[in-house]
């Protein structure tokens, strides 16, 4: 595995945009060169960490059943994290109260 940032990523092909890789974690399979994004991302990053191969196989379920990737979205809409380095004594009182707020993009 090799990962990368999204904002360092250099997007030479036409495959994927960066509002793209904002929206969703991307991967590329090893085999034919195909992105994947979402949670069939995830499920190639779990499949290759033996102890998250029934997280995989219930994600592979989840995506198979065509429920997959609407969670995903779902989950992923809510996400909250805040960037390295770039918290201020508001920021620190929000984790405190366990909201670290959510960045817009």
């Amino acid at each position: 595995m090799d990962f990368q940032s999204l904002w360092t990523f250099p997007l030479d092909d036409e495959a994927v945009t960066r509002e793209e890789l904002q929206r969703r974690i991307h991967s590329r399979r090893l085999s034919g060169g195909a992105y994947v994004n979402g949670c069939d991302s995830l499920v190639q990053i779990m499949s290759r960490v033996p102890l998250l191969w029934p997280a995989a196989a219930f994600c592979w379920l989840l995506s198979r059943l065509g429920a997959g990737q609407p969670l995903y979205d779902v989950i992923a809409r809510n996400r909250h994290f805040v960037p390295v380095g770039q918290c201020d004594l508001t920021c620190r009182e929000a984790q405190k109260t366990g909201f670290a707020g959510k960045e817009e993009v």
